[in-house]
């Protein structure tokens, strides 16, 4: 899905339990942040991995980071934002 300023926004459902998918993802430009549902003493609670940013090495293959830079920042606050909205929507 798109938004007016161009930013891409990306969802992914929920996968099957034989391979451990993120219950949730969100995208914007080179940066996604994914939500995982995990179980603990019979407890099921969700948690957010690190803002992953994508990029073309040193061979132009891609690859991925945690580092960001402060041009990052605001695709990073927008991930983290979908995913507190997701959250809380679901609270």
């Amino acid at each position: 899905m798109k938004l007016e300023n161009g930013l891409r926004v990306s969802f992914t459902n929920k996968m099957e339990e034989e391979k451990k998918k993120p219950v949730k993802e969100f995208s914007f430009g080179y940066l996604k942040i994914a939500i995982w549902e995990n179980k603990k003493d019979d407890k099921t609670f969700k948690s957010l991995s690190p803002v992953i940013k994508s990029y073309k090495n040193k061979e132009d293959e891609w690859a991925n980071t945690s580092n960001l830079t402060a041009q990052d920042l605001p695709d990073a606050i927008l991930c983290m934002q979908k995913a507190y909205e997701y959250l809380k929507r679901r609270e």
